[in-house]
């Protein structure tokens, strides 16, 4: 399998690609990244120089990149965002280039290069803030609010599902919302599987 991870030299994009390698001698991985302030080579130290893996240093707002990259793959997980949600406050423009217009245009080239599935990586900040339960109203005390987290989710088994609305409350939480939207748009118009 060939799969490209953009925003793969970041934490949690790097982990993803070392497992991909990992998990299976057939798979060829992609990393493109723009190694901004969050995307780093140290990360991928131990696959740099992997006959299995390639980098590409560039930006997911690159249109003609993105079909290039994306000629041979099979699958992308699309990782590449601007994060932090202080950051989005003080001037969300580059939240907005690269989470939602970044994201509109791996989409397309997905569906132009014809790849098979596409993984959109969010974030909770898109649901908002829980309702807040008092400590006190929990049975077991303290204890049982250590083990249940403070926040009630919006579902019966206190947890966030693909059905909970969506109420982001930062610029970073929107963008990555609107993300999470032209997802869900491109496999309702287009067919891509999302």
């Amino acid at each position: 399998m060939r799969v490209l991870v953009t925003g793969g030299a970041g934490f949690i994009g790097s982990s993803l690609v070392r497992h991909l390698l990992d998990e299976d001698p057939g798979t060829h991985v992609t990393t493109l990244d723009a190694l901004t302030y969050a995307g780093h080579l140290e990360n991928l130290s131990g696959v740099l120089d992997s006959p299995r893996h390639k980098f590409v240093r560039g930006d997911v707002c690159d249109g003609h990149l993105l079909r290039e990259v994306m000629k041979e793959v099979d699958l992308v997980f699309h990782l590449a965002a601007e994060s932090h949600v202080d950051r989005s406050i003080e001037q969300d423009q580059p939240f907005v280039r690269t989470n939602v217009v970044g994201t509109a245009m791996t989409l397309a080239a997905a569906l132009e290069t014809s790849v098979s599935r596409f993984i959109n990586v969010s974030t909770d900040e898109v649901y908002g803030e829980l309702p807040w339960r008092d400590p006190k109203e929990y049975e077991g005390g303290f204890s049982e609010v250590l083990g249940q987290g403070m926040n009630r989710s919006v579902d019966d088994r206190e947890r966030f599902t693909e059905d909970t609305p969506l109420s982001p409350r930062s610029p970073y939480a929107a963008t990555k919302a609107a993300g999470d939207h032209l997802s869900h748009a491109y496999h309702v118009t287009h067919g891509l599987d999302v």
